[in-house]
């Protein structure tokens, strides 16, 4: 149902985002050693020129997330997936645009990589000591991507994850992602075709299955978010009655001063008002020139 002009105004903000996927591609599967991941080198004119990445794209407009991943893996790179599994999603919401990340690791694939699209420069396959060599050299270009190996056991320099503050640890920013994962689950899983529109083709096995661990964690956020908040609020109460007494205790005080100084500007202003008993009366000097038993209005 379409929505009225007039309580247009009236709705809540609505979360306007993007929706990626991305996917680790292992050379060997996940617990053989050592194990290689393939990245991207990407050509934006941003501040990601140069930088790698995880192969990936946008999801189109009703189309499955691992649909959507296979197709775009095969437009950038030229290699064809198999069976890619859920690993997690990264909401990414205070940037300049938002976007909702789902991120896959994959161990099945056919095909050479290389770059076939005009966002790609180059791939690379890299172990770890390689990838954590491009983290400190800053050519990683996202931050989430440090977080995503632990997939593979793979640790930084140190033993000492760096903590993300962009992954949505945030409890606010989580509070958001629910509400927009759920929303774009539910467009990606039952979005019907628009007239004159072809349908879309059903969400296979896996995407379903993604997006119920998708709101499974993010229920958990939900329920921890209700708590973090609860107890904030009796956290903060006994301050905020303190402030409102101080409030209450200050009108009062402005009350009285003003109470106090009515008198006095009532005099002040006595001057200028007259004096009620002669309104009506003859000028100073001047014969009273009202006719006896007549009311002088």
């Amino acid at each position: 149902m379409s929505e009225q002009p007039e309580n247009a105004a009236m709705s809540p903000m609505r979360l306007r985002a993007t929706v990626s996927a991305h996917v680790l591609i292992l050379e060997k599967p996940m617990g053989i050693e050592p194990t290689r991941i393939l990245l991207a080198k990407l050509a934006y004119r941003d501040h990601r020129a140069g930088k790698w990445s995880y192969p990936g794209g946008f999801v189109d407009q009703g189309e499955g997330l691992e649909n959507a991943l296979k197709r775009e893996v095969v437009e950038e790179i030229g290699l064809q997936l198999d069976c890619c599994r859920y690993l997690e999603t990264v909401p990414v919401l205070l940037a300049e645009t938002p976007n909702i990340g789902f991120i896959f690791t994959c161990d099945r694939w056919s095909g050479t990589p290389g770059p076939i699209s005009r966002e790609i420069l180059e791939t690379l396959w890299v172990n770890e000591e390689q990838f954590w060599h491009l983290d400190r050299e800053g050519l990683l270009a996202y931050p989430q991507m440090r977080d995503q190996t632990r997939c593979l056991g793979w640790q930084p320099p140190g033993g000492e994850r760096p903590v993300n503050p962009g992954s949505g640890r945030c409890i606010w920013s989580q509070a958001r992602a629910i509400l927009a994962i759920l929303g774009i689950g539910s467009m990606l899983a039952m979005q019907p075709a628009a007239a004159g529109e072809s349908a879309s083709p059903p969400v296979d096995g896996s995407t379903e299955e993604a997006l119920e661990q998708a709101r499974e964690h993010l229920l958990e956020a939900m329920k921890a978010l209700g708590k973090a908040g609860q107890k904030s609020y009796e956290e903060r109460l006994p301050t905020l009655k303190e402030k409102a007494g101080e409030a209450l205790e200050e009108t009062q005080k402005l009350l009285r001063e003003m109470q106090e100084r009515l008198p006095e500007q009532l005099e002040k202003l006595k001057p200028e008002l007259g004096d009620p008993g002669r309104r009506g009366d003859a000028p100073a000097g001047q014969p009273d020139k009202r006719v006896p038993g007549t009311t002088q209005i």
